[in-house]
């Protein structure tokens, strides 16, 4: 609690709103202060620290290599905050994995096999994703693969692995997704 002696600057209605199972939205409205003080500055104060801003409630993101690893946990971040989402993977049966337990979860989730690299692949993934979801509004392109060697000793094909998955795999999402 700030200090008595700090007087609000502001007095500021915010509307918390929360998921509650899988398509109900709930909503809060709590006073908050916005106080002033000469050492701090700013201090946002709020009585009720049990309630969470849910930032993307009901918005699609659309997460390339949500599988493992990093894109499994934007896709369990944005789940979090109230999104729905697409696992595009290449590894389909993980992307199901993944997809379960964000439905177990209570979250919204479709799992999508699509190799970035494959325009056919990628069209067909984000044209999914909408059918099942109603929509798009994120795309992440997170989808990636390296190969470590010596530049002298990794081959051509390799190299242009790399390249495909993170150059035309990230134009080929951004281009299915804007159309």
């Amino acid at each position: 609690t700030p200090s008595s002696a700090a007087k609000p600057s502001y007095i500021l209605t915010i509307l918390f709103a929360e998921r509650i199972g899988s398509d109900i939205p709930l909503t809060y409205h709590r006073w908050a202060y916005l106080y002033n003080t000469p050492k701090i500055g700013y201090i946002f104060y709020q009585a009720s620290a049990t309630l969470r801003f849910v930032k993307l409630l009901d918005k699609v993101a659309f997460i390339t290599g949500a599988a493992s690893g990093i894109g499994r946990e934007i896709a369990l971040g944005m789940v979090r905050e109230g999104a729905g989402v697409a696992i595009a993977d290449v590894a389909y049966e993980k992307a199901q994995q993944v997809a379960t337990e964000i439905r177990a979860l209570g979250g919204r989730a479709t799992a999508l096999e699509v190799d970035v690299t494959n325009e056919g692949s990628v069209d067909a993934g984000v044209a999914g994703a909408i059918a099942s979801l109603g929509r798009l509004d994120i795309l992440v392109s997170n989808a990636g693969v390296q190969h470590i060697a010596p530049v002298n000793e990794l081959s051509f094909a390799d190299w242009r692995r790399v390249i495909g998955v993170h150059l035309d795999g990230a134009f080929l999402t951004t281009r299915a997704a804007l159309r």
